[in-house]
């Protein structure tokens, strides 16, 4: 903001000039657990300090130097499009802050009127054209106290401080009642993938088609057509484990691998051992599927990975995806996350963490085959079959002989075709939430631009001029400079 802009008895200056110049510095000391604020303890939506670490002080780490007290405004300097910044509550005065922060301490000036300006999209969007550095991204102290800020009187300040306050309270509150809304929808898609399963979405639409082939006929018929390409070795050893519910009339508990379809590699996971390894990654080649990559809602190609396509061409083929194929995951709590690999992303690969798989579209839907491992009804029965100390997992045995609740083909069809109105809706209400939580941010940086611009309160032409105020700071802070001359003269 230039100095032509700003109202009447304002004036423009820098953050270092409205704060202690510097602030104590030093490892922790004494025998008990201190309180440890680094850069993952402040959340960047919220603002607030939300995971301090408890930690002894012989394990401090060598970045925990930082004396902070109530009040004081902590900057995050790494990656500052992040804006991870954080007013210190009272309930911290005395904690130790990571030196990854520059710690702002106010001298006269409200502590909110500057945690206003740091968290503003003009000051990040300074911070951020300030950046050095590819691999860890990040402004220096000086760059952040360089940054210009408006100064309007203390006493509009805290008029304005408390506007904001009351503004995004209001907006807070509508923030927290749309996420409340987003479990809520997870729980009612869960639901309605239970009684896909059960048979209860298509109870209706059987009594209106009752002369359709049973689903275990259906299967049989593929199974004559094959030609034994897709092998079968080991034995069901977890069917006796399972308890497994009476289906509706027409339906049929499958094993898995006879929906596959006839050829090699039809159940796959990708390859162990010696012949995948991190040095054949490259920044360009076969994108590689981890299991970040599996998500119920889709496809996920954000990270992406690349085998190089030498080592792809020689070792990695059998384990290749074209388009249309079903891909679940091995592990998780529980496994078994499913989605289908987009027909327009080109031939990639999968790795030892996730199952790919052929599906016979003859006598089960790729999509349908989907929604059932994503179902409560398979989580159910994986977590009694999974295994694991620290991280549950299946393996291929088991996915081949895990039981499927299938349905007629056509039933299956109708079944996918509620699912997708079903999820269109959700789809479209979790837009509409997304688009309200943007709404909310947009909201929140127009208080703070009308703030900024002295447009949110009435002026007081009794408030004392923040030229007064500062040269009051300037006085504090050169009185805060000779103390520390003092002291060092005397050591």
């Amino acid at each position: 903001m230039s100095s032509e802009n700003i109202p009447v008895g304002w004036l423009t200056t820098y953050v270092g000039e409205l704060v202690a110049p510097k602030v104590e510095k030093g490892a922790p000391n004494g025998d008990d657990d201190f309180c440890y604020i680094d850069i993952s303890s402040v959340d960047n939506q919220t603002k607030k300090i939300t995971a301090p670490k408890l930690i002894e002080v012989k394990k401090a780490p060598s970045r925990a130097r930082q004396h902070i007290q109530r009040n004081d405004v902590l900057v995050s300097m790494t990656r500052p499009n992040l804006n991870a910044v954080a007013l210190v509550a009272n309930k911290y005065d005395g904690a130790i802050a990571s030196t990854g922060f520059d710690v702002l301490r106010p001298i006269e000036i409200d502590p909110r009127w500057l945690f206003s300006h740091v968290r503003s999209r003009r000051f990040v969007e300074e911070m951020s054209l300030l950046v050095q550095g590819a691999l860890y991204p990040a402004v220096k102290s000086k760059e952040v106290r360089s940054n210009s800020i408006p100064l309007p009187p203390l006493g509009e300040q805290r008029r304005i401080a408390d506007k904001i306050d009351v503004l995004q309270t209001k907006s807070r509150i509508a923030r927290e009642a749309l996420e409340a809304t987003k479990p809520l929808l997870d729980k009612f898609r869960q639901s309605v993938l239970a009684a896909a399963f059960r048979g209860d979405l298509t109870a209706e639409w059987r009594k209106q088609n009752p002369d359709v082939t049973p689903a275990d006929k259906v299967v049989s018929v593929q199974e004559e057509k094959r030609t034994g390409k897709f092998k079968i070795r080991g034995k069901n050893k977890w069917e006796s484990v399972l308890e497994l519910p009476q289906l509706p009339n027409g339906w049929a508990w499958i094993h898995n691998f006879r929906l596959a379809q006839d050829k090699l590699n039809a159940i796959c996971a990708g390859p162990f051992g010696t012949i995948f390894k991190a040095k054949d990654f490259r920044d360009e080649g076969v994108p590689i599927i981890f299991l970040r990559h599996v998500k119920m809602e889709g496809f996920n190609q954000n990270k992406p990975n690349f085998m190089d396509p030498d080592v792809w061409e020689e070792f990695h083929q059998p384990y290749s995806i074209n388009g249309g194929e079903l891909l679940v995951t091995k592990l998780g709590d529980p496994p078994g996350e499913s989605c289908i690999y987009p027909n327009d992303c080109g031939v990639s690969m999968v790795t030892p963490d996730v199952i790919k798989m052929d599906v016979d579209e003859g006598c089960c839907f790729t999509e349908y085959l989907m929604h059932f491992f994503n179902s409560p009804t398979s989580k159910g029965l994986i977590k009694e079959l999974a295994f694991g100390a620290t991280r549950l997992r299946i393996n291929i045995p088991m996915f081949r002989y895990f039981p499927i609740p299938l349905a007629p083909v056509e039933e299956q069809a109708e079944i996918v075709r509620l699912l997708r109105q079903q999820f269109k809706l959700l789809d479209s209400i979790e837009n509409k939430i997304l688009e309200g939580s943007s709404s909310l941010d947009s909201l929140d940086q127009s208080i703070l631009a009308k703030a900024f611009r002295g447009e949110l309160v009435p002026q007081d032409p009794n408030d004392e001029p923040a030229s007064v105020l500062l040269e009051r700071i300037k006085t504090e802070r050169e009185a805060a400079k000779g103390k520390k001359k003092r002291r060092r003269k005397k050591g």
